[in-house]
């Protein structure tokens, strides 16, 4: 189906918003003029990371803001309909856009330059003004634990041990192989999934990596070792930790949540600050019912994101044309 360019540009822009594994778990559906639904698509569901569709709800909140930001540029206007009751919903939302004055905005470079910086950062504290700027945004949703606090010593050793117990469960190792890409053709077709420049590897470790890995390799210990040891380096290496958290566990609180997340990933963007979402502890018992109170939040925490100050930022990952993700209606 083809559409305007200036539309088909707010969807580029809506499309480089994260999601786990850079599953990009969406679809965009024109519905009569002016009209688009926001669509799940079940082919890119993380079935074993995510079985209740909680990070595809967040990620579809950090779609919607996206979207919201990115609209009046572009010289549309967005009133967006919430569609979803429950997280197995197919259709998420119905934006409704009309023609508006463009907008001077600097939000369309921001989500284009945004990006997780998965290499250590720098060891220096997070500047007292950029945090205020972060946590400035939502003083409910948004808190900040520093590294070497109790509680940062403690997301530390939470979200290595979580991410240690995942990376030894056959099933969920098996589907993150899955959205590993091998090889610079695939990269290409694909256009998702995680690569070894968005895992932040060197240039001989890419070279390597594309040389001579393969998904089976990533089911050996050998591979699965060297991933803790990279992950413990990387929570090593921070100033501290940004908490989001929602209201509740309802759809329209994860929504809402994951809006929140697209808003500081945007301001830590602009700041210089980077970020790399780390929410293992999260998805893993029994550290997901435990990490609240030990860490003295008591709202549902959704997301937990590596933050601090780095030698240098890291590039977009791979994302799929716009023109790709648009179904139609009947389309499933």
């Amino acid at each position: 189906m083809t559409l305007d360019p200036p539309l088909l540009e707010l969807l580029d822009l809506a499309s480089r918003s994260p999601s786990s594994h850079n599953a990009q778990p969406w679809a965009f559906v024109p519905s009569g003029e002016g009209r688009l639904i926001l669509r799940s698509d079940r082919s890119r569901w993380l079935r074993m990371v995510d079985p209740a569709n909680r990070e595809l709800l967040l990620s579809f909140g950090a779609l919607i803001e996206t979207l919201r930001q990115a609209a009046p540029a572009l010289g549309y206007g967005v009133d967006i309909e919430m569609l979803a009751e429950r997280a197995e919903a197919s259709d998420i939302a119905r934006l409704h856009l009309t023609a508006s004055a463009e907008a001077t905005s600097t939000a369309p470079a921001l989500i284009r330059s945004r990006a997780t910086t998965r290499t250590p950062f720098l060891p220096a504290a997070l500047a007292a003004r950029d945090v205020d700027r972060l946590l400035g945004l939502d003083q409910g949703a948004l808190h900040y634990v520093p590294r070497e606090d109790p509680a940062g010593r403690l997301l530390v050793d939470a979200t290595t041990e979580a991410f240690s117990q995942q990376t030894w469960d056959e099933t969920k190792q098996s589907e993150l192989a899955e959205w590993l890409r091998f090889s610079r053709r695939e990269v290409r077709t694909r256009g998702d999934g995680l690569t070894p420049e968005a895992l932040g590897l060197s240039s001989l470790a890419r070279t390597v990596w594309y040389a001579a890995f393969t998904r089976k390799q990533a089911l050996k210990p050998s591979f699965r070792r060297s991933s803790i040891k990279v992950t413990r380096r990387q929570l090593d290496g921070c100033a501290g930790f940004l908490v989001v958290t929602s209201a509740d566990r309802s759809v329209g609180a994860l929504l809402d949540a994951g809006a929140i997340y697209m808003r500081a990933l945007l301001r830590a963007t602009e700041r210089g600050v980077a970020h790399h979402t780390m929410s293992y502890a999260l998805e893993e018992d029994p550290w997901r019912d435990q990490i609240g109170p030990a860490i003295q939040i008591e709202r549902p925490i959704q997301f937990i994101v590596r933050v601090g100050a780095a030698k240098r930022l890291s590039r977009p990952a791979v994302r799929r044309p716009a023109s790709e993700q648009v179904q139609n209606r009947g389309d499933t």
